[in-house]
Parts: structure tokens; sequence; C-alpha cells
């Protein structure tokens, strides 16, 4: 199943990539509590030593663990410096897996968080966010609700794949019961108002349906111009009062309608023309 893009690139790479500290925050995020220093102290080598006060630090910035492989080259040479050492103080191959699981659990239960756990948390964020996802916010937005949620409940950041899927299901289920609703109440009339927009048209040489000659107005200031934009504005109101008790039913708030409205102007018309009945009238 292919899953939404719920960030843009750009935010994407900043959620998934570990934090790039400066000098300032770098000093602040990789100094351990005094609750923690004599715990780390204890540690047998320098690479456990270093590991977990870059997990402490990464996790203090932004509630997530990161893997080793990608802890910033600059964060470990400012910590082994701290330690005497060169920067290939801290052996990666050294810091084994069960190491870090151990530290892991350390710096989970330092700041009263759980573990996020796919099984039990992916259903209480669906129900959290629900409202959300019936409102039609923009993926971005819904994520960023989510992390807050996660923050207040005490619960670690997830991976982006598990942002992904769970918006993904969230707002496929929606779609699937909002079509639903919408074939249970789709009558005769909006039917026949809604294949008004399937028409062909011809003008100015060339065939054309009417959905794609409402896609835009001309800015032309000449009469016939004029006419025309008027005929497409009346046309579109036509419809519109026609359909309207139908979006009530709906409950389609101005979210959802300017989402089919920017999903229709993005897709060609024969495309969505050429789909079965229910999604072409639903579309």
């Amino acid at each position: 199943m292919p899953l939404i893009q719920v960030l843009s690139d750009k935010k994407r790479a900043v959620y998934q990539k570990v934090p790039t500290f400066n000098a300032k925050e770098r000093k602040y995020f990789l100094e351990l509590p005094a609750s923690l220093k004599l715990k780390v102290h204890a540690f047998p080598n320098t690479s456990n030593k270093v590991g977990f006060r870059l997990m402490f630090g990464y996790f203090l910035a932004t509630k997530k663990f990161y893997p080793p492989e990608e802890f910033h080259p600059k964060d470990i040479r400012y910590l082994c410096n701290q330690y005497g050492l060169m920067p290939f103080g801290f052996d990666l191959d050294s810091y084994k897996s069960s190491t870090y699981s151990r530290h892991r659990q350390i710096i989970l239960e330092h700041f009263a968080f759980q573990a996020y756990q796919p099984k039990i948390h992916r259903h209480l964020i669906r129900d959290a966010i629900e409202e959300q996802i019936y409102s039609w916010e923009a993926p971005n937005l819904i994520v960023q609700f989510i992390l807050d949620w996660l923050e207040w409940r005490r619960i670690e950041r997830p991976t982006y794949y598990n942002l992904q899927l769970i918006l993904t299901q969230s707002i496929r289920n929606r779609n699937r019961v909002v079509k639903q609703k919408f074939g249970k109440l789709l009558k005769s009339d909006h039917k026949q108002a809604l294949e008004q927009l399937i028409v062909k048209e011809v003008g100015g040489g060339r065939e054309e349906y009417v959905l794609s000659t409402l896609h835009k107005l001309s800015p032309s200031d000449s009469p016939t111009q004029i006419r025309a934009n008027i005929a497409k504005l009346e046309t579109i109101q036509h419809i519109f009062e026609q359909i309207n008790p139908l979006i009530e039913q709906l409950s389609l708030n101005d979210n959802a309608i300017r989402h089919f409205g920017e999903l229709v102007q993005n897709t060609e018309s024969s495309h969505i023309i050429r789909k079965e009945s229910i999604d072409r009238h639903f579309y």
C-alpha cells in the first residue's frame, strides 16, 4: 500500500536526521544532570560513555532515539575531547546493540517516558486524531498534533514510517466512510446536476468537458469574456444549489471542500470521468 507523504521533503529530513547543534546547544544538550553523571562515570569504556551522552542529548532535544551510525561527528569529537581522546575514541563496533538498548531504557526512565510501541500506541493515536481527520486538516498539521499529544502523554516519538502509516490508514478509512455515506445519500437529482459537469462543449475550435472549462475564469475585460465568465458562475451556482443539501448531510467543512477542489483542479478531467459512477460523482 503506497503511503501518503505527510511532511514535505525538507521537514521529513529534519524529522529523520540527528539534530544539528551549534556550539551553545551542544554544550547544553550533551551535559548530563548530576543524577546520571555518577552512573555514566562507572561505565566500562569511553565508547559507552560517549554513546550514552549522545543518546541522552538527542532525546532531550527531539524526544527520539537515533541509530549510533547516525551520531554526528562534531558531537562525537566534542565529547571525546572532554575525555582527552581523539574522535576515534568512540568505537562504533564496540558500542553493542545490547548496550544501546540498555542505555535507551535508562534514558526513558530518567525522563519518565514510555517507549513507542506500535501495537499499543497506533490505535490510541488514531482515536486521538479522529476529530482532526474528519475536519480534513492538512497532514502536516495533524503530524504536529500527534507529536504534541505524544509528548503530553510522555511517549517517545515514532519513526517517520510509523507516522505515515497512522495517517495513511486514518485518511483512507475516513475517505471510505465518507464515500459510503455519499453513495447512500446520492439521489437522481444530485446525479443529474453533477452529470452536467461531464458534458462536452465546443468552443474556440476545440472540444472540452464543462468541468475543465470551470477551472478558471478569463481575466479579460472584453464583453464576450465577461459574459462567458458570468455563464460559468451561473452554472456553478445552479449545480451548487442542487447538491448543497448533500454536502450538508455529509458534514463536509471548508477544509474538505478545498481538498476536493484542489484534487479536481490538479487532475485531468478525463481521468475523473473514466472512474466508476460512484467515484466519478464523489470527486
